[in-house]
């Protein structure tokens, strides 16, 4: 029986991904060019047109409406709606298109003699969100019901306010991970979904190049902290170290491509390697170079083996020179090593200038907090307004963000949501364990150096969330744990496959 999903892919539906792709980059440049105002006479007629693209993009194949997804979520500027809840609740829009798009493709217009064109979740894929979904209902659902402080319109997310939009980033991130598993069923489309997020960590590049020469205005969320440091930053309003999170994923995919590709793409992946690399050293994210170093060293632990040194050494080799071209640039042009030692970056700080002090700063005034509701917490996105709560007189300039994911996690749904977010941790590390040594074992190279590449970039973004506290489930946590699923079921079905081809006839 065929299965209608697996390879078939429409020719039509990825140009128009492309097409998406330029009006999200024009609807940037206008944001930008107005200083981080959209013009309702250009915004106007371009949202019809955007919508439409997207329906028939979606409808047409469900696939690309994840690609649609992520294109938006990280190209669509934040300060594009004035509550950043509506922006979020925008997202979920597109992914309830594709949950619409799937249930009308197998219960409705399923072609004859072939399968449903979703995969099967798996027991343990069901247990992990189960688990994931109760220990935040019980933590929050308090919260939740508190009409005054949660469903009031008049009480919206901002400074010392309720924190709406971890919600919509819980829910999304439970609603891509199932669509990623779903969807995402042959090696050519995970290829694909690669390309896409590397094409917008270059995209994300690109405008900070930009913003950095001059070429266009900074948005004034930006001007006020990174202008003067010269610090790299998207045009979308992200901040220079949420810039360099987003571009960390798009290198290390980048640079697993240097060792499966073959002719010109090797060098392209090599210039883009080097240019990834240049634009983050240029956001001076100190936690990001930490996190892409365990990256990188993850890596090559798991992927360079003597065999793979002797086979593809020009490779790995190249992989070395961008690295090593990147920091040369960033030292000789940009002056990297000037910008840490001549500006210290400090303020008169209750714990003193550097970064690693004010975070513990922040982290010592929660233990107190924590304590007095260790088991369920306060509710998801509570933990900056429990820290407004303690950093009152010297330590009010504290009072920003909690800057570290495990921390506000915990403070937000206390051990039960820590245990659960530990059991996605290793859900996801034992799938990919897997995945690799099922393609090692069946002299799969480019699924091995996938299920690595994977899991090296889950433990560079985990590493990095030690000193950052942005809710981005939908783009990290859940998203690597459900590219685990997704790497164990391909390398499982090209073993049966090889297995298959073996036997007699």
């Amino acid at each position: 029986m065929q299965n209608v999903g697996s390879n078939r892919m429409s020719g039509n539906a990825f140009p128009a991904i492309g097409f998406l792709f330029v009006i999200f980059s024009v609807i940037v440049l206008i944001y930008c060019m107005q200083a981080g105002k959209m013009v309702y006479s250009v915004a106007i007629p371009i949202f019809p047109l955007v919508a439409f693209f997207m329906f028939t993009v979606i409808i047409k194949n469900p696939f690309y409406g994840i690609l649609v997804f992520y294109l938006a979520r990280h190209l669509l500027p934040i300060g594009l709606f004035k509550y950043g809840s509506m922006l979020q609740s925008s997202y979920t829009l597109i992914l309830a298109l594709i949950f619409f798009s799937v249930y009308y493709k197998n219960r409705i217009k399923r072609e004859p003699f072939s399968g449903p064109m979703t995969q099967e979740l798996s027991i343990s894929f069901k247990v992990v969100l189960f688990i994931m979904v109760s220990a935040v209902f019980i933590s929050s659902l308090p919260r939740v019901l508190d009409y005054e402080m949660f469903f009031n319109p008049k009480v919206m997310s901002g400074f010392g306010r309720v924190q709406r939009e971890p919600y919509f980033f819980f829910f999304n991130g439970i609603l891509i991970s199932i669509l990623v598993v779903w969807l995402v069923n042959s090696e050519r489309k995970l290829t694909i979904f690669f390309w896409t997020l590397i094409v917008i960590g270059i995209c994300l590049a690109v405008q900070g190049f930009l913003q950095y020469y001059g070429l266009v205005l900074i948005t004034p969320n930006q001007e006020l902290f990174y202008f003067y440091e010269r610090r790299l930053t998207a045009a979308t309003g992200h901040s220079a170290g949420a810039t360099a999170e987003r571009i960390m994923p798009a290198l290390c995919l980048v640079l697993s491509f240097l060792l499966v590709e073959k002719g010109k793409k090797v060098l392209t992946a090599f210039l883009i390697s080097a240019f990834l690399i240049t634009a983050i050293l240029l956001t001076y994210t100190r936690a990001v170079y930490v996190g892409v170093a365990c990256a990188l060293i993850v890596f090559c632990l798991l992927s360079i083996s003597r065999d793979m040194l002797a086979q593809r050494k020009t490779r790995i080799l190249l992989l070395c020179l961008a690295v090593f071209l990147a920091i040369v640039i960033a030292v000789e042009q940009f002056g990297l090593i000037d910008h840490f030692t001549s500006s210290a970056r400090t303020h008169n700080h209750p714990y003193g200038g550097s970064s690693l002090r004010l975070r513990i700063g922040r982290w010592v005034l929660l233990v107190e907090p924590f304590f007095e509701n260790p088991i369920f917490g306060y509710g998801l996105g509570s933990s900056k307004e429990i820290l407004g709560v303690y950093a009152v007189g010297v330590y009010s300039r504290l009072y920003s963000s909690v800057h570290s994911f495990y921390v506000s996690w915990l403070i937000d749904n206390g051990v039960i949501g820590f245990f659960a977010i530990t059991v996605l941790y290793i859900a996801s590390i034992k799938n990919l364990m897997k995945a690799r040594s099922i393609s090692k074992r069946g002299h799969n190279l480019r699924l091995f150096i996938y299920a690595n590449i994977i899991l090296s970039t889950f433990c560079g973004v985990s590493v990095q969330y030690l000193a950052n506290s942005e809710y981005g489930l939908d783009i990290w946590m859940f998203l690597y744990f459900s590219l685990s699923h997704v790497a164990l079921r391909l390398s499982r079905t090209e073993r049966n496959k090889a297995i298959r081809e073996t036997l007699p006839a």
